[in-house]
């Protein structure tokens, strides 16, 4: 489970609503601070703290489904804390107590948007919803942009995107998880050696291994793409950047997108 700020960054609505978190919980210090607060205070600012680096986290490491009951259990216990302390403070006499309930204002609001967003399901209306209002500009990455900022295959099966061209957009149906997002960009991707069907490893050091979390088809005109299965374990060459070089059990090897795979050791082979 590898941090990569690249998945992060491809996740609008997680950037956006962790920026807005933020600010709340640097109000609720500074306010908690100038007030001396009590023990239970600091407990909540840091328990704020830690759930703001776990959300970022899962999101960063393409985990936010493995860990999501985990995470909606935390995010609930502390949109209690900030229910009260908002309720405590917001009314308070002095603009240090103001600045707690305010700060508590901002955490509590971007909270229960996620416990809607972790809680809903890929294929819910609330998720369409939000890949819908969250879309990048087309100029955040050279290809034409998608939703959640990266371009979308042109025709789709019922085990996960396939795409014909890079520069035809469509609506994918059904959309990968929140943090997983669709294939980036041909132009996003490293060198990779060989190609798929080849069991050619140009002195290749595979170093990891990932297990696939879907099905993948490689674009047709694209040799350098690599297609797997849903589960397949993959050897993973090179982890940076966002099309990994890997190699599957038969030989074969090729590039496959990093949001697609996850992860789950080095390779011992």
């Amino acid at each position: 489970m590898t941090f990569n700020f690249v998945n992060l960054r491809n996740t609008p609505f997680y950037m956006a609503s962790l920026s807005v978190i933020l600010l709340g919980f640097l109000l609720a210090f500074i306010g908690t601070a100038i007030i001396a607060g009590s023990g239970l205070m600091w407990f909540s600012v840091l328990y704020t703290l830690l759930v703001i680096l776990a959300v970022g986290w899962v999101v960063g490491s393409s985990t936010l489904f493995q860990y999501r009951l985990a995470l909606l259990s935390l995010i609930t216990i502390n949109v209690m804390l900030a229910i009260n302390h908002t309720h405590t403070f917001i009314y308070g006499a002095g603009a240090s107590n103001a600045l707690v309930g305010a700060g508590y204002i901002f955490i509590g609001f971007i909270e229960f948007i996620w416990i809607i967003a972790i809680g809903s399901d890929d294929g819910s209306a609330v998720y369409m919803s939000l890949n819908r209002m969250l879309v990048l500009p087309s100029t955040a990455y050279p290809s034409q942009a998608g939703a959640y900022g990266r371009p979308q295959p042109a025709t789709m099966t019922s085990t996960g995107p396939t795409h014909q061209a890079h520069t035809t957009i469509a609506m994918p149906t059904p959309m990968a998880p929140a943090g997983v997002g669709q294939p980036f960009a041909a132009n996003d991707r490293g060198n990779a050696t060989g190609s798929p069907g080849s069991s050619q490893v140009n002195d290749v050091e595979y170093l990891y291994r990932a297990k696939a979390k879907y099905a993948y088809t490689a674009n047709p005109e694209d040799n350098t793409e690599l297609s797997f299965a849903k589960d397949d374990v993959l050897e993973i060459a090179d982890n940076k950047g966002k099309w990994w070089h890997a190699r599957k059990a038969d030989g074969s090897i090729g590039v496959v997108p990093s949001n697609y795979v996850e992860l789950i050791g080095p390779n011992n082979a």
